[in-house]
């Protein structure tokens, strides 16, 4: 039986084993941000397919979201042609997980939370008891159902508690966590610290309340106070610094604006979810839309095939030979003087009067 294989350009060769009607596409993901309609840029693949064929996107698996098929920008699949450059596109959301909390059989709060955030525990009491919960709730991975669990407080002892108080975004501080003690009356006790990841204790608070004695019948709250921890992020295009910016742990940077004739710029890390000092680096790709106006014309070259024409980071006069202004138009790559003009006047002069009269 015959196989008939395609040949799109009519070389000869299966387009399964010609080079040249592979085409470049590009498949991008986007994250969602937090709780809101706006999603950022994750990553993006650059592929090759046979021009023709219908090039279908691929579903990253990324720790803590879900893809999306409902949003109106998604672009799962297109056709690859050589007219222009492909691009598909794929959403994804954070994933949200319910946490309920139960005094016995009675549900006391459900909080809705996106994968890996912490709940905050509902405050109930109990005469005598002291409070406490079967199951870690922060950084949650999944569904959660956490029990209240009460423990007598002896008679000779009482109950202390310990706020821990985080910063947020706007510099101000919200309650991450309360931690329900009991000590001997009349001790003085002294709170301990607690480890965050994205935390710093911020030992000079004015608010902080560090030590206290515990006394009968009279509450005791200690306070600690916890400010973000804070990263720099140094942006480069080859050695030349073009951006410096300080940035909240896990918060995103803003990247200076370059740009380069014919390229298409991006970044070789991840511009989201910063948890260290680091340095990002300007990555220029070809862009093969791109139609440069002096194409061939190759005198204009002065640094020996070197493209470096990153805007950012010249100077108006760097680089520049003085040269002296031309104020006539130009005939190919003749100039034409004054005096071109009027010998070309003159010969037609004579010719008029020669062969008219």
């Amino acid at each position: 039986n015959a196989i008939w294989l395609r040949d799109t350009d009519g070389d000869g060769i299966p387009d399964i084993e010609d080079e040249e009607t592979l085409v470049q596409y590009i498949v991008r993901h986007y994250k969602q941000q937090g709780n809101t309609n706006k999603y950022e840029l994750a990553d993006t693949e650059e592929i090759r397919g046979q021009l023709g064929t219908i090039a279908i996107a691929v579903p990253k698996q990324y720790e803590g979201y879900v893809e999306n098929t409902n949003v109106a920008e998604r672009i799962p699949s297109g056709e690859i042609t050589a007219e222009e450059k492909l691009e598909l596109r794929l959403f994804y959301d954070t994933i949200k997980l319910t946490v309920m909390f139960k005094d016995g059989e009675t549900v006391v709060d459900t909080q809705t939370i996106n994968y890996g955030e912490s709940a905050t525990a509902p405050t109930i009491t109990k005469e005598g008891y002291i409070l406490s919960w079967d199951k870690d709730f922060s950084k949650v991975t999944s569904n959660l159902e956490v029990n209240a669990v009460w423990t007598k407080i002896p008679e000779e002892q009482a109950q202390y508690k310990i706020e821990h108080y985080v910063q947020t975004e706007q510099g101000k501080y919200i309650l991450k966590e309360t931690e329900n003690l009991i000590g001997n009356i009349g001790d003085i006790v002294t709170a301990q610290a607690k480890t965050y990841e994205e935390y710093t204790l911020d030992e000079t608070n004015k608010d902080t309340i560090k030590t206290g004695e515990i006394k009968e019948n009279e509450e005791l709250v200690l306070k600690l106070y916890y400010n973000y921890k804070k990263f720099e992020v140094i942006f480069k295009d080859g050695d030349k610094e073009v951006g410096r910016e300080e940035v909240i742990y896990g918060g995103t940077v803003k990247p200076p604006v370059l740009t380069k004739p014919g390229h298409i710029l991006s970044w070789d890390k991840d511009l989201n979810n910063i948890t260290k000092d680091q340095t990002i680096n300007a990555v220029w790709t070809k862009d093969p839309n791109y139609k440069d106006g002096n194409e061939g014309n190759t005198n204009n070259n002065t640094n020996g095939g070197k493209d470096d024409n990153t805007t950012i980071s010249k100077t108006p006069d760097e680089g520049k030979e003085e040269q002296k202004p031309n104020i006539l138009p130009k005939t190919g790559e003749e100039t034409l003087t004054l005096g071109s003009i009027m010998i070309l006047l003159g010969i037609a002069i004579v010719y008029f009067v020669k062969y008219k009269f």
